[in-house]
This record gives structure tokens, C-alpha cells and sequence, in this order.
């Protein structure tokens, strides 16, 4: 009876260690599976790097406000957006760029900053302003008007700098 309490210990043991032959620093490797961080970088890619830049100037009734932004202009660009940023600098924003006039939905699933979002006209006027979106909302925040363009910006950034419905934006560079 002893040797078999001993045989099911050991079995247990060595289930336990197969079940954790992917964990800690030493998972996985190369093509034939998934590693532990290989399945991290796939759930969290990080920030979009290498998109086209441009500048936007804003233009209220007071100032004229001038960022650079990275340009989300493809499907899979404007799918990630600015998911995964964890800081963004005040002067920065990221721009979707769209090819028709329509209404315009976001969410913030994985976007881990507050922002604003302003909803353009494809003839440069802003037609809707959705401040201090929640991150990680999966809540859909819709334009009040059709927008071919989206800019984002830090939570804040539009009550900060005045920025209203019926401003002016005009994009350089793109």
C-alpha cells in the first residue's frame, strides 16, 4: 500500500512539472510552440511603431495649437491605434485618417491613457469633441456628426487649450 501512495505521489509530481514546462524564464523556444513570452507579446504587441507622421494644426478662436502625430490611415493601424501607450507627450496625438465622410466609433479595449477625441470633417472643421474617453473601456464613443478624420490627445488637452466644436484643423505632411 505504501508503494502505491509513493507511485501516485511521484505521478502527481511529474504532472505538475509537465504542466509547468512553459512557465518562468525558461518557456518555450522556437517555432514549434508558443512560448510563455512569446504569448505575452502577442497579447500586449506594445505600441505601433514606424507610422507615417504628420503635423496638425489646431485652430481656435484664441491660439493656434500645433502637434505631431502618428497617422493610423489602414485598417490594421486604426484597429490597434494608440492601444498599448502608456505615456503620450502633450505636443503628440495620433490621427485616422479615413477615405469617406461617415459617422466614426472608437473604443479604448487595451488603450491605457485617457484621451479626447475629436471628430473632423474631411473639409477641416471640427464637428464633434469626445473628452477624457476611460481607458481600457470596451464603451463605444460615436461621432455626433459624420468625420473623416479622428485626432486623439491626452485626456484634458481640449478643455486645457480651449478647443471647441467648430475649430479649425489643418493637417501638413500627410
Amino acid at each position: 500500500m505504501k508503494q502505491r501512495a509513493t507511485i501516485t505521489l511521484l505521478l502527481v509530481y511529474l504532472l505538475f512539472l509537465a504542466g509547468c514546462a512553459g512557465c518562468g524564464s525558461g518557456g518555450g523556444s522556437g517555432a514549434t510552440g508558443t512560448g510563455a513570452s512569446e504569448q505575452m507579446a502577442q497579447e500586449n504587441p506594445g505600441p505601433q511603431t514606424g507610422l507615417p507622421t504628420a503635423t496638425v494644426r489646431v485652430v481656435t478662436d484664441s491660439q493656434t495649437l500645433d502637434l505631431n502625430v502618428d497617422v493610423a490611415a489602414t485598417q490594421e493601424t486604426q484597429r490597434i491605434g494608440l492601444m498599448y501607450v502608456y505615456h503620450m507627450p502633450q505636443d503628440k496625438g495620433m490621427l485616422f485618417v479615413f477615405d469617406d465622410e461617415q459617422t466614426r466609433s472608437f473604443w479604448m479595449q487595451n488603450t491605457y491613457i485617457q484621451l479626447d477625441m475629436l471628430f473632423i470633417s474631411g473639409a477641416g472643421t471640427v464637428v464633434d469633441i469626445n473628452e477624457r474617453a476611460q481607458p481600457l473601456s470596451t464603451t463605444s464613443y460615436a461621432s455626433r456628426a459624420p468625420a473623416k478624420y479622428v485626432l486623439e490627445v491626452n485626456g484634458g488637452w481640449c478643455a486645457a487649450n480651449g478647443v471647441a466644436i467648430g475649430d479649425t484643423v489643418l493637417i501638413s505632411g500627410y
